[in-house]
């Protein structure tokens, strides 16, 4: 059973030192943000949807990464268990930062403006329409808080001892309805911005982007956190958890090219015209870029066995990934708002600063206050879980 040492640990290994100069970029961003706000509301507003979505995205990750483990069970998920709930904690900031959005949508959002009769048709008129667009909103929040804090409870039970074992059935039926949210979340916040396009894989890029998003944060922190990275049990957590992320980055990537494929092969009007928009000189420089960090570099370094064991090594390519996720948000809404790209892509950058160190202040504060993995105390080693009692939990 945790006790309060338990506690007492975790508040420690929260307590990292302050680096002076991290807090000037943070100071620095900030006060850009707000220069950038004054000079060009558009190309403010358009970072700052990007940056708003990746950290949501890293938070919703968590929630389906956990969701996948209450199904699969493995060592893997309880490595990270308590960084995903700290991670899943962190909803109430995507929610908050995620407000001023419904003030300004007329700004970014075609379906919103003055002209929104001219660019609809009939149906994305009804879909579109302001209150259907807040109560689908209101069931999405609903949905993730539901999940969230009914996993983030039965954790705390579990390693208080006091039960709280989750059920296989009801994270089946929870993935089944986050994966629909956050589908319908993608067309309403994403793809709405060019609502004369549609895709079916869209969706659910975006998806696997929040999955792996998700994980390589989860990766991030364990290398943080993590005390002794040398030792043989914490070397095999860092190989599945190496595997995994090359799983959702490999099924992203796969995606995204057969989309491409199917729309280039296709070769309607309709359907080509996201692609057009990105086809400038700009747009093929981020499409070869995205090409390198996304899957080129990630894919050649993720198949060394040694380097996934080193969860420290393992750390930096999920830092890679983080930023070519946050780089593909930038090349799907940016082309699709008229701003100066210059300006929008530096408040990108600056608003992703300063909302990330929120999220992260808000996990350090979340992870100090939850209780260890009593699955990890006697640091047991196994591929097999059900061994040890671990199948259907998390």
């Amino acid at each position: 059973m945790s006790t309060d040492n338990d506690r007492q640990q975790g508040q420690n290994d929260s307590a990292r030192p302050r680096r002076p100069g991290g807090l000037v970029i943070v100071a620095a961003a900030l006060v850009l943000s707000c220069v950038g706000a004054a000079m060009s509301s558009k190309a403010f507003w358009s970072g700052y949807l990007i940056a708003v979505l990746f950290w949501l995205g890293a938070t919703l990750g968590c929630i389906g990464i956990s969701l996948i483990h209450v199904l699969t069970g493995g060592r893997w998920g309880h490595a990270i268990s308590r960084n995903l709930r700290a991670g899943m904690g962190t909803l109430p900031l995507g929610v908050i930062t995620g407000l001023p959005l419904w003030w300004i949508a007329s700004t970014l959002y075609p379906a919103a403006g003055a002209n929104a009769d001219k660019i609809l048709n009939a149906h994305q008129q009804l879909y579109y329409e302001r209150s259907w667009l807040v109560g689908r909103a209101v069931l999405y929040l609903v949905i993730w808080s539901g999940l969230s804090v009914w996993m983030i409870v039965s954790y705390r039970r579990r390693n208080l001892g006091h039960g709280g074992r989750n059920s296989p059935r009801m994270a089946a039926l929870g993935m089944l309805a986050l994966w629909l949210s956050i589908t319908f979340a993608a067309v309403d916040w994403v793809m709405s911005l060019t609502p004369q396009w549609s895709s079916t894989i869209q969706p659910m890029m975006e998806v696997l982007g929040f999955g792996v998003t998700g994980m390589a944060m989860m990766i991030v922190t364990k290398a943080i956190y993590e005390r002794d990275p040398l030792d043989e049990t914490v070397q095999n957590q860092s190989h599945d958890l190496g595997n995994l992320l090359l799983a959702f980055n490999f099924l992203w990537v796969y995606l995204a090219f057969s989309q491409f494929i199917i729309i280039w092969s296709g070769d309607i009007a309709d359907e080509v015209i996201w692609y057009v928009d990105r086809k400038g000189p700009a747009g093929i420089a981020v499409a070869v870029i995205l090409t390198l960090i996304h899957f080129v570099i990630p894919f050649g370094l993720l198949l060394s066995r040694p380097l996934k064991r080193d969860v420290r090594k393992l750390a930096r390519i999920a830092m890679l990934l983080l930023s070519a996720q946050l780089l593909t948000l930038a090349w799907e809404i940016l082309p699709a708002v008229d701003t100066n790209m210059v300006w929008a892509v530096i408040l990108t950058v600056s608003n992703a600063v300063v909302i990330g160190t929120l999220w992260l202040a808000l996990f350090r504060a979340n992870y100090a206050r939850l209780p260890a993995d009593r699955a990890l105390e006697n640091r047991v080693d196994t591929t097999d879980a059900h061994q040890h009692g671990w199948e259907g939990s998390t």
